[in-house]
């Protein structure tokens, strides 16, 4: 099952690379197969709202997700 995580986020433009990315993570992921997920980038260009974006699509795959 595929969720598109874009859809959930208003505010979220022109990331639609980045989601599909972590989107074919998932899908391993709940494979079995382990991953590791780096988002960096200077301030001010959506990380925060990127990473809200991918907890969103996690929480609804039935991923746990874990705030700091």
């Amino acid at each position: 099952m595929s969720v598109v995580l874009g859809a959930a986020v208003g505010g979220l433009l022109e990331r639609e690379v980045e989601l599909a990315r972590v989107d074919r993570v998932f899908d391993r992921v709940g494979a079995g197969v382990g991953a590791v997920v780096v988002v960096e980038g200077v301030a001010g260009i959506g990380k925060s709202e990127l990473l809200a974006a991918v907890g969103g699509g996690a929480r609804a795959r039935g991923f746990g997700v874990l705030r700091a």
